[in-house]
C-alpha cells in the first residue's frame, strides 16, 4: 500500500503504542452493493528484524470469504 510521506510511521515505539492503544481494524466490503464492516483484532508481533501487525476473522463470519 502506498503511503505518502507525511503520514508514514517509521518509529516502531509509536506503531506499538498506536496498536496497544487501537487493538482493532476494520475490514469493509461489499455485498450486493452494499457496505459491509467488521472489527478485527489486531496483534503487534517481531520476527527476527522483522514486525507484523495481524489480525483474525472469525469464522463465523460471512466476511472472511
Amino acid at each position: 500500500m502506498y503511503i505518502p510521506k507525511y503520514f508514514k510511521v517509521e518509529n516502531v515505539d509509536e506503531i506499538l503504542d498506536f496498536v496497544q492503544k487501537n487493538s482493532f481494524g476494520t475490514i469493509v466490503t461489499t455485498e450486493q452493493g452494499k457496505p459491509i464492516a467488521t472489527h478485527l483484532p489486531l496483534g503487534f508481533n517481531k520476527k527476527g528484524d522483522d514486525y507484523y501487525i495481524t489480525g483474525h476473522v472469525s469464522f463465523g463470519n460471512p466476511q472472511w470469504r
